[in-house]
């Protein structure tokens, strides 16, 4: 299975990200859908597993390589990026803050990228628009970092 028309993946957004603007594209809804579409366990693919990875870039038709250099591998006690052991609090599949600027140039939601730099705890502001990260409605207010 192909999906098109396809989006073009950008190496500094997550693959999460990446995943959510196919679905709002082709589905009008989050990538939960377009995962179920696609028969892809979404924790499994929020969590970076290498099989879920691997089904979502053959049904969207990117590089393996790219996908992986914007996965987040997350483990019971720890977490993986770019084959590097990580803490599981360092850096987030699902941005904890964005740039409200960043998402503003990038248009619609259906273009709004969420960057693999928004992810990591410390990056509290953006380097393009030197301004404050602002935090994610996904994020409740106790789990601010």
């Amino acid at each position: 299975m192909s999906l098109w028309p396809n989006l073009p993946f950008h190496p500094e957004e997550t693959l999460l990200s990446y995943a959510d603007r196919l679905s709002v594209f082709h589905t009008g809804r989050g990538a939960e859908r377009l995962l179920k579409d696609l028969g892809i366990n979404t924790e499994h693919f929020t969590a970076g597993r290498e099989e879920a990875v691997v089904a979502f870039t053959r049904a969207v038709e990117i590089p393996l390589k790219d996908a992986q250099q914007s996965s987040i591998r997350v483990f019971s006690r720890g977490a993986s990026f770019r084959d590097e052991n990580i803490s599981k609090s360092f850096l987030s599949p699902r941005a904890a803050r964005y740039c409200p600027y960043c998402l503003v140039e990038d248009g619609p939601r259906s273009d709004h990228r969420f960057r693999l730099i928004w992810g990591f705890r410390h990056v509290v502001r953006c380097d393009r628009h030197s301004c404050r990260l602002v935090v994610a409605p996904h994020v409740s207010i106790g789990r601010q970092s």
